[in-house]
């Protein structure tokens, strides 16, 4: 744990709906404006799906629902999310970009190379998206980023 006096450590809590939906847009390589919206997207229905399964802004105790778990698996706005999938890059670059894209930072050693055991040398769509589902899934992605 770093000095007190250094002020670098945080109280680790999810992400509010909002920012988590938005989160997630960036993460699935849609780019907001310099106002911060995305051209071409219609937020209300993200906003409106995310509000309804993660309702309570920064809970107390944080104990995730079997709502959040069945909406994050098999909602369809899970798959628009993540449908801009990095078609045109290279595995190594693919994953370079998930993780900056995910996380503001590049993998490390051990997860690149279990990013590209899994993409495989020539990665299909469905390959590229889990990559991509599976880092938004991530305890790091879903609490403060």
């Amino acid at each position: 744990r770093p000095a007190d006096e250094t002020f670098a450590c945080g109280l680790v809590r999810p992400l509010s709906a909002e920012s988590l939906y938005r989160s997630m847009l960036i993460a699935g390589g849609h780019v907001p404006d310099d106002s911060g919206e995305f051209s071409g997207i219609d937020e209300g229905p993200y906003r409106e799906a995310f509000a309804k399964v993660y309702p309570t802004l920064f809970p107390e105790t944080f104990s995730p629902r079997a709502a959040e778990g069945m909406f994050f698996t098999n909602n369809p706005l899970m798959n628009e999310i993540i449908a801009s999938t990095f078609e045109a890059l290279s595995p190594a670059e693919m994953v370079e970009e998930a993780f900056s894209q995910s996380f503001g930072r590049l993998p490390d050693d051990e997860e690149q190379a279990a990013s590209l055991a899994f993409l495989g040398d020539a990665p299909d769509t469905q390959r590229r998206r889990s990559l991509l589902w599976a880092l938004i899934a991530s305890s790091e992605f879903r609490f403060n980023h």
